[in-house]
C-alpha cells in the first residue's frame, strides 16, 4: 500500500496552517494499491487523549488513486494532532504520519503508531500590535551604548551612596575591552559600568529612525546591582546610573515623534537578592524575604521556614518568584502594577525574560493587563523553540492560542540561518524549519516572530559568520583577546550580507543587536556586551544594512506578503515571497536566492511568474527562457529577482538619438546662448543632423557661480536666458507699461509667425499671472524684497553689514534678529569703497536676515505699496522668458526635436522655495537648514560631500500628498517633452549631515520612493522620466527604477568594460557618450588609455561613439562636445570645484562642420 498526505498542500488540508477556534479542517489522503482500504483520522490532544473521526471516499481515479476525506473540528485552544490509520482489505492496520523530527509536511507510512501532525489551534485578538509588525527592531544594552554629557555626574553620584555585596565601578575609557573579574570560585567581584545611558540613546534617535528602527527592545533598565540588570533591585525604578524617570519619559516622548516604539525587558521569573522584595544585603529600606519570616514579599519566593530559597537555575543570585502567589501577580499585572505602570509612562510591549519559567496563566495575566492598557500592546516572549508546541517541566504550552504572547522570539530562524550559512546543515533544513514554523504559528504570531541574528546572550554575529573558534575550545582570556584576522573579515562580510539579506527579507520583524550593523566582535557575555565603536564603524558592513534594510522599506510584500521558502540543492536557498493583502492583484512578486558555498558556482531556474524580472542585487537581468528566469549565483553570491509586469507609471521615449547642449552652449557673438535666434538655429541644426532628442541643463535661475543645479527658485525662469534684443528688462518693461511693444520691442524677441504684440498682449500677461500665481507671486515678491534690501528701502540688522566675511554668511545670519533697524546705526559718512563693499554684501542678505514682516511669506507681501510694483515688474521678466521658452519648444516639436528638461533634486536654502514654503524641507524657526544634502565619504571624496542645500520634510510631503512635487513635476512637464530627474538616488534614501556636522557624521534617510511617482501618475498619467540613476546604486534604488520603469542612464565612462573592446549597453537604460558632469569622451579616451597621439585618440572616441549609436541601447545621448570630438578643456562642470564651470560654448563653424556626420552616424545607425 502506497499514500499520500502533504499537510502544507492546499489539497490535503484546508485550510492549512494554524486554525481558529470553532472552525473546521478538512484533510484529504491519497491511496493506492489497495482498493478496499478505509481510511480514519486519528487525533490527540493532550489532557483529553484520543478521539477517532471516518473519512468518506471521496475519489476513485483511474489510475487507482483513492482519495479520502474527512473533517476535523476545532474545539479547543491548544494543539490538535493527527494521523492516519489505513485499513487494507486484509484487514491489516497501517499507518501514515509526520516524518520523524518534523510535524508537517510530506509525511510517510508507518507500521506503527506515527509521529503526528500539527493543527495549532488559536482564537484571534481583536486588535494586534500592527506598530510592531510592519517595523524592524533595535536591541540596545544600555550601559554599553552611548554616554552622554552628564554621564560622569550621574554615574559618580549613584556609586557614592556605600553598599553591600558586589561592589560597582566605572570604566573610565570607553574604549577598554569588556570583562569579569572574579574570584577562585568563579564569582564576579565588581560590576563594571561603562556610563551608557538613556539620555545618550535619546540624543542618538535621529540616527536609529535614519537606520528604518521602528522599535527599541532595551535590555532591563531598571534599578539593580549588575550592569546587565537581569538581578531586578526595584522595577519601579530606573537605574540612576541610565538616568531618571523623566530622562525615560523623554526618551519615549522623543522616540514616539520619530516612529520608535520601546519594548522593555520584563524579568519576573526572579528578583536579585540584592532588591527591595529580598533584600539580602540590607541596601534597600525595606524588610526583605531575606531578612524576615514577616516580610510583606516573603510570600513572593519560594522559601523554606530555614531561609533556604529556590533559585534560578541554581544562581543564588537570582531567587526564583512564586508565580502561583496571588500577591506576586497583583504587583506584576495588577491595576497598578509594573506591566502597566510603564505602559503609561510610554513603553509600548514587554519581552518576557525566559518564558518557560512563567506558567501559562501568568502569562496570560500580563497579557489582560497590557492591553487593557494599551490595546495594541506587544508581547513577545524569550523561547528558543518552536514556540507552538514547546513542552516546559512537562507541559505543553499555549504561549501562541490568542491569550498570551503576540509572538516569539525566533531562535529557530537563527539557528538554522546560521547552521546553513556555516555549512554545519544543507538549504533543505532552513527551508523545512521556515516552512514548520509558517504552518505551526498563527499568522499574526508568525508575521511578528522577533527574527534575531545577534542579541545579549548570543556571541557576536560577525564573529560566528567569520569562522571563529568554537567558545568550548577557548579559555576565557583566549575569548577576551580573540580577534578575526583580515581574510576572516572577508569572509564574515560576504556571509553578513546573505544572513542580512534573508533576515530582513523573511517574513516576521528583523532585530539588529546594537553593533552588529558597525562590525563588532565578541564571544559570549561579558564579550558581546562591549561598546558600541563610536568613529570606529566597519564602513561595509552599515553598507550591508542599510543596503538589506532599505530594500524591506521598498517593498510592503517583504513586510506582510506570501511566503513559500524552498531549496535547490544543499548550498541553495530560495523564497518567494508574495503580495500581502489588498496587493494580490498587483503581478508582483519576489524570489530571494543565497549561494552559501565558498567553492560552488550555481546555476538556478525559477519560473517566470511575470513578464518582466529584474535582479536587484546586481543589476543583470537573468536569462529568460522556456517559461523561467535563470540566474548565476557565484560563491557566496546571491539574487533578489523582482517579477513584474510592465510599469504604468512611465511614458516611453521613442527609438532614436539625441545632442545634450545647454542653452548658453550655443553660438551667439553677444555672449553665452540665449533663447533667441541662436536657439531657433540650434534646432535647425539637430533637424538637419536626424536627431530626435535636445537635451538641456536646467533653465531656472542660477547660483552666484553659475551653476544651474543651485538657485533662487524651482520654478522661475533664468533671466539670463531671456533674448532682450540689447534692451534691459526695465527698458522693456517701461515700453509694454507704455503699451508700445511694437515700437519699441525687438522683431526677434520672439522668432516666431505671430507678430509681437499679440504675443505680449495685455490678456496673455494676466492669463500667464492667474496660470502660474501659485509659484510666480511667491517668487516676484521674493524678488522685489531682496530688490528693496539692495537699494536701502527694507534695512537689516547692521550687525549683518559688519560682520559678515565670504564664508561666515549662513553662521551670523542664524545670529541675526530679524527687526526693523534704525537707520541712524547705518552711518551716513560711508566712503565709496564702503558703499561698494555694502552693496556687494547687501546681495548675500538671505531671507532668513530680512526684518518683519518680510521674513515670512503671506500672499498679501505682493500688495504691500513699497513692493506691488517691484513684483509685477519681476512676473512681467518671468512672462518674457516663458513666452520665448514656449515658442521655442514648439517650434522645436514642429520639425520633431523633443526636448528633454533637467530637474535638480534641492533648492538652495536662500530660496523663493524656502521662503515661501518652509515646511517643505527641513529648517529650523529661523529658516535655516536642520541638516544638509550631500553624499558620504567614498574613493573619489575621502571626506565626503556637503552640498549645501536643505533636504525635504517628506513626511510633511506625503501628509500632504506632495502637493509641492506635484506642482513642480506639473509646471516642468509642461516646459519639456521629458524630464530628467537628477540624484534618482535620493528619492529612495538621502544622504543628511546635520547642520555644522561634517560629511563623515551624517545619516542615510528614506526618501518617498513610489509612493510619490505613483501619486503623480494618478495626477498626470504615465509620467516622461529619465533617473538619473548614478553614484550610490542599491538593489533598493534598482528596486524603485524597476517599480517605475524609469530609463536609467548607461555612462560610457562608467562602463564595467573596455570599450575599446565594445559597447554592450545595460538594459532599459539610456546610453551617454558623457555628461556635464563627466569628461567628454576624448578627455575620457586620451586619459583613460593614456594615449597621448591627439589623432589615435581622436579615431578611438568617435568608434566608441559610433559603437554606443549601433548598440541596442533604445536611445543615445551625446553632449555637443563629443558630436565636435572635443577634449577635457570643453568640459562642461568639474564636480567639487565652485568656479570656472558652466561657461563653454561651441561656435557656429562648429555646428556648420559637424551637420554632415551628425546625419551620417544617425542614417548607419539607423536611428532617425
Amino acid at each position: 500500500m502506497r499514500a499520500f498526505h502533504d499537510s502544507r498542500g492546499s489539497r490535503y488540508r484546508n485550510p492549512g496552517g494554524a486554525a481558529l477556534v470553532g472552525g473546521v479542517v478538512t484533510l484529504k489522503i491519497d491511496v493506492w494499491d489497495d482498493p478496499g482500504t478505509q481510511a480514519t483520522i486519528r487525533t490527540w490532544v493532550d489532557g483529553e487523549g484520543e478521539a477517532f473521526w471516518p473519512m468518506e471516499l471521496e475519489e476513485r481515479a483511474e489510475d487507482g488513486r483513492l482519495t479520502f476525506a474527512g473533517q476535523l473540528p476545532c474545539e479547543a485552544l491548544g494543539i490538535l494532532w493527527y494521523a492516519f490509520l489505513l485499513e487494507g482489505s486484509d484487514g491489516v492496520v497501517r499507518y501514515y504520519g509526520a516524518r520523524e523530527g518534523r510535524t508537517g509536511g510530506v509525511g510517510q507510512m508507518y507500521d506503527y503508531m506515527p509521529p503526528s501532525f500539527q493543527i495549532t489551534v488559536y482564537h484571534q485578538r481583536e486588535v494586534t500590535p500592527d506598530w510592531y509588525k510592519a517595523g524592524m527592531v533595535y536591541q540596545i544594552f544600555p550601559d554599553r551604548y552611548r554616554r552622554d554629557d552628564q554621564w560622569r555626574q550621574r554615574a559618580e553620584a549613584a556609586l557614592e551612596t556605600p553598599t553591600q555585596g558586589v561592589p560597582r565601578a566605572l570604566v573610565e575609557d570607553w574604549d577598554t575591552p569588556v570583562a569579569y573579574q572574579r574570584d577562585e570560585h568563579n564569582r564576579i567581584t565588581v560590576w563594571e559600568f561603562y556610563g551608557g545611558s538613556l539620555e545618550g540613546i535619546r540624543q542618538d534617535l535621529d540616527r536609529i529612525a535614519s537606520m528604518g528602527f521602528t522599535a527599541i527592545y532595551l535590555n532591563p533598565i531598571f534599578k539593580a546591582q549588575s550592569n546587565h540588570r537581569y538581578d531586578t533591585g526595584d522595577y519601579l525604578a530606573i537605574d540612576p546610573m541610565l538616568g531618571t524617570l523623566e530622562d525615560f519619559r523623554r526618551l519615549a516622548d522623543d522616540a514616539s515623534e520619530r516612529g520608535i516604539s520601546l519594548i522593555l525587558d520584563g524579568v519576573f521569573n526572579h528578583t536579585g537578592v540584592d532588591s527591595r522584595y529580598f533584600n539580602k544585603y540590607g541596601n534597600y529600606d525595606s524588610v526583605g524575604a531575606w531578612q524576615s519570616p514577616d516580610s510583606p514579599y516573603r510570600p513572593w519566593y519560594l522559601m523554606e521556614e530555614d531561609g533556604t530559597y529556590t533559585c534560578w537555575w541554581g544562581v543564588d543570585d537570582l531567587p526564583d518568584t512564586d508565580k502561583s502567589n496571588p500577591q506576586w501577580q497583583d504587583f506584576v499585572y495588577g491595576p497598578e502594577g509594573v506591566v502597566r505602570y510603564w505602559l503609561r509612562q510610554g513603553a509600548r510591549g514587554w519581552r518576557l525574560d525566559v518564558a518557560d519559567e512563567l506558567n501559562d496563566p501568568f502569562i496570560a495575566g500580563i497579557k489582560a493587563a497590557e492591553t487593557a492598557e494599551l490595546p495594541d500592546a506587544l508581547l513577545l516572549g524569550e523561547v528558543w523553540e518552536d514556540a507552538s508546541n514547546k513542552i516546559a517541566y512537562g507541559e505543553l504550552r499555549h504561549y501562541l492560542c490568542g491569550d498570551e504572547l503576540d509572538s516569539a522570539m525566533n531562535y529557530p530562524f537563527r539557528a538554522a540561518l546560521l547552521s546553513y550559512l556555516l555549512g554545519e546543515q544543507g538549504a533543505e533544513e532552513i527551508a523545512e524549519t521556515m516552512a514548520s514554523l509558517k504552518e505551526n504559528y498563527p499568522p499574526e504570531a508568525f508575521y511578528a516572530c522577533l527574527n534575531l541574528l545577534g542579541s545579549h546572550d548570543r556571541p557576536r554575529l560577525f564573529t560566528v559568520l567569520g569562522g571563529a573558534p568554537d567558545k568550548d575550545s577557548m579559555t576565557d582570556e583566549q575569548m577576551r583577546e580573540y580577534r578575526l584576522s583580515e581574510g576572516q573579515k572577508g569572509l564574515a562580510k560576504g556571509r553578513l550580507w546573505l544572513a542580512v539579506l534573508v533576515q530582513m527579507c523573511s517574513p516576521g520583524v528583523p532585530c539588529v543587536y546594537y553593533g552588529d550593523e558597525a562590525g563588532v566582535e565578541g564571544y559570549t557575555d561579558p564579550y558581546n556586551r562591549s561598546t558600541y565603536p563610536w568613529g570606529h564603524e566597519d564602513p561595509d558592513t552599515q553598507a550591508i544594512y542599510h543596503n538589506a534594510m532599505a530594500l524591506r522599506q521598498r517593498f510592503p510584500m517583504l513586510v506582510n506578503g506570501g511566503f513559500e521558502p524552498f531549496s535547490a540543492g544543499p548550498d541553495v536557498y530560495g523564497f518567494w515571497r508574495t503580495p500581502g493583502p489588498g496587493d494580490e492583484e498587483s503581478g508582483e512578486c519576489i524570489c530571494v536566492l543565497v549561494n552559501r558555498s565558498l567553492s560552488a558556482v550555481h546555476e538556478v531556474s525559477v519560473p517566470l511568474r511575470a513578464p518582466q524580472v529584474d535582479d536587484l542585487v546586481s543589476g543583470v537581468s537573468p536569462v529568460v527562457e522556456n517559461g523561467e528566469a535563470r540566474v548565476t549565483l557565484r560563491q557566496l553570491g546571491s539574487a533578489v529577482l523582482y517579477f513584474h509586469g510592465t510599469p504604468p507609471l512611465v511614458k516611453p521615449l521613442e527609438h532614436g538619438q539625441g545632442v545634450v547642449a545647454h542653452i548658453t552652449s550655443l553660438p551667439n557673438p553677444d555672449g553665452p546662448g540665449t533663447l533667441g535666434p541662436e536657439a531657433f538655429a540650434f534646432v535647425d541644426f539637430l533637424s538637419q543632423g536626424r536627431q530626435r532628442y535636445w537635451q538641456v541643463l536646467p533653465i531656472n535661475p542660477c547660483d552666484a557661480f553659475g551653476s544651474p543645479y543651485a538657485g533662487p527658485s524651482a520654478f522661475a525662469g533664468n533671466l539670463a536666458l531671456v533674448h532682450r534684443g540689447g534692451l534691459t528688462f526695465e527698458e522693456l518693461y517701461r515700453a509694454w507699461n507704455e503699451g508700445a511693444p511694437t515700437q519699441k520691442f525687438p522683431e526677434s524677441l520672439v522668432v516666431a509667425a505671430t507678430p509681437v504684440a499679440e504675443v505680449f498682449s495685455a490678456e496673455n500677461f494676466e492669463a500667464f499671472r492667474q496660470n502660474e500665481a501659485s509659484w510666480l507671486v511667491p517668487y516676484a515678491t521674493y524678488q522685489a524684497i531682496r530688490d528693496g534690501v539692495l537699494a536701502g528701502e527694507i534695512l537689516v540688522d547692521p550687525q549683518w553689514l559688519r560682520t559678515q566675511t565670504p564664508g561666515e554668511v549662513e553662521s551670523a545670519a542664524e545670529e541675526v534678529s530679524p527687526e526693523v533697524v534704525d537707520t541712524s546705526e547705518m552711518g551716513t559718512q560711508d566712503t565709496a569703497q564702503e558703499a561698494q563693499d555694502r552693496e556687494e554684501s547687501l546681495e548675500d542678505v538671505p531671507w532668513q536676515s530680512w526684518p518683519e514682516p518680510y521674513h515670512s511669506y503671506s500672499p498679501e507681501l505682493a500688495a504691500r505699496p513699497e513692493l506691488a510694483e517691484r513684483v509685477r515688474f519681476h512676473e512681467f521678466c518671468q512672462w518674457l522668458f516663458f513666452v520665448q521658452w514656449q515658442a521655442l519648444k514648439a517650434y522645436a516639436n514642429e520639425h520633431g526635436i523633443q526636448i528633454i528638461g533637467d530637474i535638480p533634486m534641492y533648492v538652495s536654502e536662500d530660496s523663493a522655495d524656502t521662503w515661501s514654503h518652509p515646511e517643505v524641507f527641513n529648517l529650523n524657526a529661523h529658516g535655516h537648514k536642520k541638516e544638509c544634502a550631500g553624499v558620504p565619504p567614498d574613493g573619489f571624496a575621502p571626506e565626503g560631500q556637503l552640498w549645501g542645500n536643505p533636504t525635504y520634510n517628506w513626511n510633511y510631503l506625503a501628509d500632504t500628498n506632495y502637493q509641492w512635487w506635484l506642482e513642480r513635476l506639473g509646471h516642468l512637464f509642461r516646459l519639456y517633452d521629458y524630464l530628467r530627474l537628477d540624484h534618482f538616488v535620493g528619492f529612495e534614501n538621502y544622504y543628511a549631515v546635520p547642520h555644522g556636522k561634517t560629511a563623515l557624521e551624517g545619516q542615510w534617510k528614506p526618501g518617498p520612493g513610489v509612493d510619490l511617482f505613483r501619486t503623480a501618475a494618478q495626477k498626470f498619467g504615465p509620467l516622461p522620466v529619465i533617473a538619473e540613476d548614478l553614484g550610490i546604486i542599491t538593489p533598493a534604488v534598482r528596486g524603485l527604477l524597476a517599480q517605475c520603469g524609469f530609463p536609467g542612464m548607461d555612462v560610457l565612462e562608467f562602463y564595467d568594460g573596455d570599450l575599446r573592446g565594445g559597447y554592450l549597453p545595460a538594459p532599459e537604460k539610456i546610453a551617454y557618450t558623457s555628461t556635464h558632469d563627466t569628461d567628454t569622451l576624448l578627455g575620457f579616451v586620451r586619459n583613460a588609455y593614456g594615449i597621448t597621439d591627439m589623432n589615435e585618440s581622436r579615431t578611438l572616441a568617435e568608434r566608441i561613439m559610433v559603437d554606443a549609436l549601433r548598440s541596442g541601447a533604445p536611445v543615445v545621448m551625446m553632449p555637443l562636445q563629443d558630436v565636435l570630438g572635443l577634449g577635457s578643456e570643453a568640459r562642461m562642470n568639474v564636480p567639487g570645484t565652485a568656479v570656472g564651470n558652466w561657461k563653454w560654448q561651441a561656435t557656429q563653424e562648429d555646428l556648420d562642420s559637424a551637420v554632415p556626420l551628425l546625419s551620417t552616424l544617425t542614417l548607419e545607425a539607423q536611428r532617425s
